[in-house]
């Protein structure tokens, strides 16, 4: 073989590893906001959440018939996220119960809703077991 194609080799061989370390080297998982809890609806079964959200984002994952638990993030832990159970559909809803709470990206934040009827309970930290209404 000559010098030039024992260069070419040598040049593809450096590259293909410095590809796979970089490849196998696992990425830092950025800062993001944590909601665990459950929301229980009248007598029914509670439904658990577990929701991670990123800096300056909005989620709203629905958790009972016409409800929805909306997660707002802050861009820095200096501002509370707001958390937010809404009932109806697109713009049609309406507000139950807002709530602000400030803590750092990455503390798992722990809460609870228990809605009867008109009536809306939330709870901070969540009990093990959401009460059901009598």
């Amino acid at each position: 073989m000559n010098r030039i194609a024992l260069a070419a080799l040598a040049l593809v061989t450096v590259s293909a590893a410095v590809w796979s370390s970089h490849a196998a080297t696992p990425q830092a998982e950025p800062a993001s906001y944590l909601f665990n809890g459950a929301v229980r609806v009248g007598q029914a079964q509670p439904m658990a959440f577990g929701q991670r959200v990123l800096p300056g984002q909005a989620v709203r994952i629905e958790v009972g018939p016409e409800l929805i638990l909306e997660f707002n993030t802050p861009t820095s832990d200096t501002q509370p996220s707001l958390v937010r159970l809404l009932q109806g559909k697109d713009a049609q809803t309406k507000v139950l119960h807002e709530a602000r709470t400030l803590a750092r990206a990455n503390v798992t934040r722990s809460m609870a809703y228990r809605v009867c009827g008109a009536s809306v309970t939330f709870i901070t930290p969540a009990p093990a077991v959401v009460p059901a209404c009598s």
